[in-house]
Order: C-alpha cells, then sequence, then structure tokens
C-alpha cells in the first residue's frame, strides 16, 4: 500500500500539480483544489478497495492540506527561504504517508490492490528520477541561478536520459532487457556541453543509481 500512496503523491504533488496551483498556491483554495487532486488520484489508483479505505485517505489528504498551508505560511515569513521548506516539507509528507499506511495495515490487514504493487514501485523510480528530480533539483539550486538555468534548459534531455539510465540498470537485473536497448537510443547524454556538465553528469548518476537500489529491494 505503501508504494500506491507513493505514487499518487509523486503524481499529484509534481506533474499534476498544474501551473494555476503554482500561481495561486498560496491561497487556500488552490491549496485545496491540489489537495484534492491528490485525494482523487489515490482513489483511482487503490480500485474498489476505496469503498473500505477512502476515510484513512481523506484524513490523509486533510493533513496534507494543512501541511501545505503551513510551508506557505513560512514562504510569507521567509520568503528568501526556498530549499529547506521545500525539503522539510516534503520529509513531513513522507513520514504521514508511512505512518498512514502503517494506520491502514495495522486496523484493516492486507488490502487487495487492482493491479501488481510491484508496478507502482516501477512507476514511482521512474517519477522520481525523471520529473520530480527535475523539480527538486531546481528548486535546489535556487542559490546558484546559472546552474539552475542550465537544468531549465536541459530540463527533457536529462530527464529521457536518467530514464534511460534507469531502465539499463534494471534491465541488468533481468526486470526489462527488452527496454534497454529503447534507453540506450532515447539517452540523449546533455552532459557534452554546459559550464555545469560534470556536476550535472555526477548528480543524474547518483539518483539513479540511488533509485535503482530502492527499487530492487521494494521489488
Amino acid at each position: 500500500m505503501i508504494w500506491i500512496i507513493l505514487l499518487a503523491h509523486f503524481l499529484a504533488d509534481y506533474p499534476l500539480q498544474f501551473p494555476w496551483i503554482l500561481r495561486n498556491k498560496h491561497r487556500a483554495h488552490a491549496v485545496a483544489v491540489h489537495a484534492g487532486i491528490h485525494l482523487l488520484v489515490l482513489l483511482l489508483l487503490v480500485g474498489a478497495e476505496r469503498a473500505r479505505i477512502w476515510p484513512y485517505l481523506v484524513v490523509l489528504t486533510v493533513i496534507h492540506f494543512f501541511i501545505d498551508l503551513g510551508k506557505n505560511l513560512v514562504y510569507k515569513l521567509r520568503p528568501n527561504w526556498v530549499v529547506v521548506p521545500y525539503i522539510v516539507d516534503q520529509c513531513i509528507h513522507y513520514v504521514v504517508i508511512f505512518g498512514t499506511a502503517a494506520w491502514m495495515q495495522a486496523v484493516l490487514g492486507d488490502i487487495s490492490l487492482p493491479f501488481d504493487p510491484r508496478w507502482a514501485v516501477l512507476a514511482t523510480g521512474y517519477l522520481v528520477v525523471m520529473y520530480v528530480w527535475f523539480i527538486s533539483e531546481r528548486i535546489i539550486v535556487y542559490g546558484t541561478p546559472s546552474y539552475q538555468a542550465e537544468v531549465q534548459a536541459q530540463a527533457w534531455s536529462r530527464m529521457l536520459t536518467r530514464g534511460g539510465l534507469l531502465t539499463i540498470l534494471l534491465a541488468i537485473n533481468g526486470i526489462s532487457t527488452s527496454a534497454a536497448v529503447a534507453a540506450i537510443t532515447t539517452a540523449t547524454l546533455p552532459y557534452v556541453e554546459g559550464k555545469y556538465r560534470w556536476r550535472a553528469f555526477v548528480t543524474d548518476i547518483m539518483v539513479v543509481c540511488t533509485t535503482w537500489l530502492f527499487t530492487l529491494l521494494a521489488t
């Protein structure tokens, strides 16, 4: 169950956080819409079990709403604080997610999911190395505008490369051998130019390898 909730979190907190939400995230109604998207994604992913576990998912969504309101308050009081509130916000979300999953397991026992949980693990891994890390790195390097500009300019090439490298590593372990060739051809290797190409290269290797190890342990 934990991987379903994590997958829903990464989907709703990153690619499904639409421009209107980002522009209005300082307003409570936009945060409510964002939290509602989280709940909708969760309800879709858990399938028929939603009839049994929806109260827990609602609690998780309400907590998410207040966590984001708290982060917005920090940004309002300390507008120059960018990196630390983002990291703390995500860490709190993960603690709440793990706690909610443990709570459901303790009360409800096994929960039947509409698909093999390994697919949720793989989907989460690809989301992390591609889009989630793109957004996260862009925020983390806030203090280095020139590198941040390169991150933005190389967004798609680096995302595809990280996805391709992860596929190759998974193929080595027999998870997706047929996809390895496709990964090699789609990886554009954007590390041949740019002032920070070595930094980008080392960073992407570390992110991919770390995610790969977590994926192996989870599957």
